[in-house]
C-alpha cells in the first residue's frame, strides 16, 4: 500500500518535483560558475595572462579574457622567453592541444623537448582547461588569434608551432596570420582539409555538431545533475567544431611557405592516414613522417614524437632540406582477397556521404546484423564517417519498423537511439577485433572479427529495452531447442539419408508412389482436404465437411457457408471451422462464430474453402499410420507415432498487458510474433487476474501448440480403430492409402484408448511427419531417429506401390505443383 501511495503521489506531483530539482541544479551550477579559471596551488607551472577577447574577426573592443598556459624552461632567463645569446637558433616551441583537451595533454612530451634545450609553452585554448570558459567564439581561427596574443604577451618573437589533432587547424591559421613569427609548424595527427574531415561535407558536419550541441549541452540542462556533469567542457568541445570552418584551410595549405612536418600514425582512427597523405600533397615542400602510432602522440608515443620533432627542428634551424615522405612503418601491398578489400575501402574513402549512407542502409536491410558488422569495419578503417554510418543504420531500422503494430512514441524513440548507441559500441569493438585482425592476418582475420561482430551485433540491439531482452532470450531458446530450428537447418542431416534411401529403393522420388488414392504425389502439396475426407468414408469419427468452391463472389460464398453452418445438421451449428481446401501447417484456419467472421474470411480468401464441424476437444493428438509389408492379425498397418498436442493458455494477473504476458513466458515468447498477429487487436488489453486466454486453436506447432510424445496413448482398441479407418480409404480410382497422419480430437484419454469419442479433423499425406519429434523433453538424437525411420517407411511403401505399377512424380512435377500452390496464395499464415 505504501508503494502504491508513493507511486500515486509521484504521478500527481512528479512534474513539480522535477521542475524544482532542475531549478535547484541550475542555481548550484550558477553559483559554482564552472567558467571561472581554477589554478592548482601545487602546480606553479600554470600561469595566467590577460588578453583581448578574440573572435575570428579579431579582438573585441573593450573586452578581455584570461588564458592559462604552462612553461617548461630549458634554463634560467629573464622575463622573456626565446633564444638565448649562447644558442640564438634554438627557438621555443608552442604546443597547441586538440579538442577536448588542455595544456596538461603535453605533460609527457614537453619535458622530453625541454631536455633537448628548448623552452616549451603550452596554452589552454580559450574555453578549455583553466582558461575562461565563456567566450563568444571557439573556432580555430579565434584560437589562432589568441595564441598570437599569447606570444605577444610572453615576448615570443618566433616559435616552432606543434598542433595536435584539432590544434593543427590553429597552427595553420597562426602560420597564415603571422608567417614571419612561425619558424615551423608540425601537424601532429592533425585535421586539415574539409574533404577528409568526417563525412567530407561542411553542411553535414555542422549538422552533426548541431545535433551534438543539443545532446551534450542543451539536453543535460534538463537533467538535475547539480554540476556533476561537465557542461562547460562539453560546450567547449562541441562549439570548437561547430564554430570552425575548415574550408579555408586548403587555400592556406596550398600557399603555405613555412616549413611544415606532417607527423601521423597509420593506426589513427580519428584522423584517417589518407588525410595526412592529402595534406602532404597540398603543402609545398612539406615533410611527411608516417609511423606505426595511433592518434595519441603526446602521451602514448611521446618519445617517438620528441625524436621526430627534434630532428625536424634541427633541420629547419640549420636551413637544411626537409621535404620528402618517410614511412617508418612500411606495409607491403596485399594481394588476393585482402588486396581487393583494401582497394574497396580506399574507394569508399573518397565517395560522397549520401552514397555511403545509402550503401550502409542497403547493407543493413539486406544483411541485418551482418550489414551493421561490415559497416562498423568500414568505419574502423576510416573509410566511412561514423555519423554517416549511424544514420544509415538508423534509417534501415526505421524502414523495417515503419508498419510496426503497437509501436508507441516511446518505442519509436528508444529504438533509433538504441540502434545508434549499439552501432557506436560495435564500431569500438571492430576497432579492437576485426580491423586489427585484418591488419595482422588478412582476410581470415577479418572473417573471424566479423563473426565476433555478428554475434555482438545481434545481441546488442536486443539489450536496450525489456521487450528486446525478452526477444533475445527467445532467440537463445530457439537455438537450444530443435523444435524451433528453421526447416533448412533441422532437415539438413536428413539429406544424406534420403540419398541412401534413393539408392536402396532405386529412385529419389519413389516415395511419391505412396498413397495412390491421394492426388499430388500422395499428398505432397496442394492436395484437397475435402476429397481426402470423402475417401475415408462415413465413419462417425470423421468430422463432417462441406466444400465451398472458389468461383462465386465472396458474398455469395459467405452466404452459402453461413446457410450450411446454420441449417446443415451434420455441421452441428456454430461455431464451425473455415480453412482452405489445400491448407498446410494451419495456414489461414479460422474458427467462425458469427456472420461477420464468415464475410471477413471469404473476402480475404478466394480459393476453395472447407466448412467443417467444430470439435471442442479439449484434447488433440496427431497419429502417424503406416501400412505394413504384410497384414498381421487382421490389421493392414500400425501406428508409428502419436503426438500429444497441448494448446497454449496464458493466465492474466490484472496488471500486465497481453503483449507483456506473452513476452514474459519462457515458451510463448519463442513464437511471440504468431501470437501478436493473432491477437493484434487485444495486445494492449490487460487480462483480469486468473483470466485464462487460449492462444492457439489449431493443433499445429507452427501456430503455437506444444507437441509431446504420446506413445502411452496407443492401445489395441485405439490402434484397431485407426487401422480400420485408414485401410478403408478409397480415393481417386478406388486406390488406397499407405502413409499419413490423422489429426484427432477427443474428450478424454479413457475413451480414446477404447477407440471411442474420436473426432478426426483431417488426414495428411506423404509429407506429413511424426510430430512427436518436436517434443522439447526429448533429445535431438531421439528426434532424428524418429525422422529417419519415418522416411525409411515412406520409401518402403512407395517402392512397393511402384512395383505395382504406380508411376512416381518427377522433380519438375513437384516444383510445378509448389509454384502453383504458393503463387498468389491469399490469406494469413497465422490461424485463429
Amino acid at each position: 500500500m505504501r508503494r502504491r501511495a508513493i507511486t500515486s503521489w509521484l504521478r500527481r506531483r512528479g512534474w513539480a518535483l522535477y521542475l524544482a530539482l532542475v531549478l535547484a541544479s541550475t542555481l548550484v551550477q550558477w553559483v559554482r560558475r564552472d567558467g571561472a579559471p581554477r589554478a592548482r596551488a601545487d602546480d606553479p607551472s600554470v600561469k595566467f595572462i590577460d588578453m583581448p577577447l578574440m573572435t575570428s574577426a579579431g579582438p573585441v573592443a573593450g573586452r578581455s579574457m584570461r588564458v592559462a598556459y604552462r612553461v617548461w624552461r630549458a634554463r634560467q632567463r629573464g622575463a622573456g622567453l626565446g633564444p638565448g645569446a649562447s644558442a640564438p637558433a634554438e627557438w621555443p616551441v608552442l604546443l597547441i592541444h586538440g579538442s577536448p583537451g588542455d595544456a596538461g595533454n603535453f605533460e609527457k612530451l614537453a619535458p622530453l623537448l625541454q631536455a633537448a634545450g628548448r623552452d616549451i609553452v603550452a596554452l589552454d585554448l580559450p574555453g578549455f582547461g583553466r582558461s575562461d570558459r565563456d567566450v563568444p567564439d571557439y573556432s580555430i581561427l579565434a584560437h589562432a588569434r589568441a595564441a598570437l596574443a599569447l606570444m605577444d604577451g610572453l615576448g615570443l618573437d618566433r616559435v616552432h608551432v606543434v598542433g595536435w589533432s584539432n590544434g593543427g587547424g590553429v597552427a595553420l591559421h597562426l602560420a597564415d596570420l603571422a608567417p614571419a613569427r612561425v619558424e615551423s609548424i608540425t601537424l601532429m595527427a592533425a585535421i586539415g582539409d574539409q574533404s577528409v574531415e568526417g563525412s567530407g561535407s561542411y553542411a553535414f558536419e555542422h549538422g552533426k555538431y548541431a545535433f551534438g550541441y543539443g545532446a551534450l549541452v542543451i539536453a543535460p540542462r534538463l537533467v538535475p545533475h547539480f554540476g556533476l556533469y561537465p557542461s562547460g567542457s562539453a560546450r567547449a568541445f562541441i562549439r570548437n567544431f561547430w564554430d570552425t570552418d575548415q574550408r579555408p584551410l586548403r587555400g592556406i595549405m596550398l600557399g603555405l611557405r613555412v616549413p611544415t612536418m606532417i607527423l601521423h600514425g597509420r593506426n589513427d582512427f580519428l584522423v584517417a592516414p589518407r588525410a595526412a597523405e592529402l595534406h602532404h600533397r597540398l603543402i609545398p615542400g612539406s615533410r611527411l613522417v608516417m609511423t606505426d602510432a595511433d592518434h595519441f602522440f603526446p602521451f602514448l608515443h611521446e618519445r617517438l614524437a620528441a625524436d621526430e620533432l627534434g630532428t625536424f627542428f634541427g633541420l629547419v634551424e640549420r636551413d637544411l632540406p626537409i621535404a620528402g615522405s618517410f614511412d617508418l612503418a612500411p606495409r607491403e601491398p596485399r594481394t588476393g582477397l585482402a588486396g581487393a578489400i583494401d582497394r574497396g575501402l580506399a574507394w569508399l574513402g573518397w565517395r560522397q556521404w549520401p552514397l555511403l549512407l545509402a550503401m550502409v542502409a542497403g547493407a543493413c536491410l539486406a544483411l541485418r546484423a551482418g550489414g551493421r558488422a561490415i559497416a562498423a569495419c568500414a568505419v574502423a578503417s576510416g573509410s566511412i564517417d561514423i555519423a554517416v554510418a549511424c544514420l544509415g543504420v538508423v534509417a534501415a531500422g526505421a524502414w523495417t519498423q515503419r508498419h510496426a503494430d503497437g509501436a508507441g512514441l516511446r518505442r519509436r524513440l528508444v529504438r533509433p537511439a538504441g540502434l545508434a548507441i549499439g552501432f557506436v559500441l560495435l564500431r569500438i569493438l571492430a576497432g579492437l577485433t576485426a580491423w586489427p585482425w585484418f591488419e595482422r592476418f588478412g582476410a581470415p582475420g577479418l572473417a573471424a572479427g566479423l563473426a565476433v561482430l555478428l554475434l555482438v551485433g545481434y545481441v546488442m540491439p536486443r539489450v536496450w529495452t525489456w521487450e528486446s531482452r525478452q526477444r533475445l532470450k527467445a532467440a537463445v531458446a530457439r537455438v537450444r531447442h530443435h523444435e524451433f530450428w528453421p526447416a533448412k537447418v533441422f532437415y539438413a542431416p536428413l539429406v544424406p539419408w534420403l540419398g541412401v534411401l534413393a539408392v536402396r529403393h532405386r529412385g529419389a522420388m519413389v516415395f511419391t508412389c505412396a498413397n495412390p488414392g491421394i492426388e499430388a504425389g500422395g499428398g505432397m502439396v496442394g492436395e484437397s482436404k475435402h476429397a481426402i475426407m470423402q475417401g475415408l468414408g462415413a465413419d462417425p469419427a470423421l468430422l463432417p465437411t462441406l466444400l465451398v468452391p472458389g468461383s462465386p463472389s465472396p458474398r455469395a460464398r459467405a452466404d452459402a457457408a453461413w446457410e450450411a453452418a446454420c441449417s446443415d445438421p451434420r455441421l452441428g451449428g456454430l461455431p464451425v471451422i473455415l480453412k482452405p481446401d489445400n491448407a498446410q501447417r494451419g495456414f489461414n484456419v479460422r474458427l467462425a462464430r458469427s456472420r461477420d467472421d464468415f464475410e471477413r474470411y471469404f473476402e480475404g480468401y478466394q480459393r476453395d474453402v472447407v466448412v467443417q464441424k467444430y470439435h471442442p476437444g479439449p484434447h488433440e493428438i496427431g497419429v502417424l499410420w503406416v501400412r505394413r509389408r504384410q497384414p498381421e492379425a487382421g490389421r493392414e498397418g500400425f501406428i508409428f507415432a502419436v503426438t500429444r498436442k497441448e494448446f497454449s493458455f496464458i493466465e492474466g494477473d490484472g496488471r500486465r498487458t497481453l503483449r507483456r504476458l506473452i513476452l514474459a513466458h519462457p515458451r510463448y515468447r519463442c513464437q511471440a510474433d504468431v501470437f501478436f498477429t493473432r491477437f493484434r487487436d487485444r495486445l494492449r488489453s490487460v487480462p483480469g487476474a486468473g483470466e485464462r486466454i487460449r492462444l492457439a486453436e489449431a493443433g499445429n506447432h507452427a501456430q503455437g501448440t506444444l507437441f509431446r510424445d504420446g506413445a502411452d496413448l496407443v492401445s489395441p482398441a485405439f490402434e484397431a480403430r485407426i487401422d480400420a479407418i485408414a485401410s478403408g480409404f478409397r480415393g481417386r480410382g478406388g486406390a488406397g492409402f499407405d502413409f499419413g497422419r490423422f489429426d484427432v480430437r477427443y474428450e478424454n484419454e479413457t475413451a480414446l484408448r477404447a477407440g471411442e469419442g474420436l473426432g478426426i479433423v483431417e488426414l495428411n499425406g506423404t509429407l506429413s511427419e511424426a510430430t512427436n519429434l518436436y517434443d522439447p523433453s526429448r533429445s535431438l538424437l531421439w528426434a532424428y531417429s524418429i525422422l529417419f525411420r519415418q522416411w525409411g517407411h515412406l520409401y518402403r511403401v512407395g517402392a512397393a506401390r511402384r512395383d505395382q505399377g504406380v508411376a512416381p512424380l518427377s522433380i519438375r512435377d513437384v516444383l510445378r505443383m509448389s509454384r502453383e500452390y504458393y503463387r498468389d496464395r491469399p490469406g494469413s499464415s497465422v490461424s485463429d
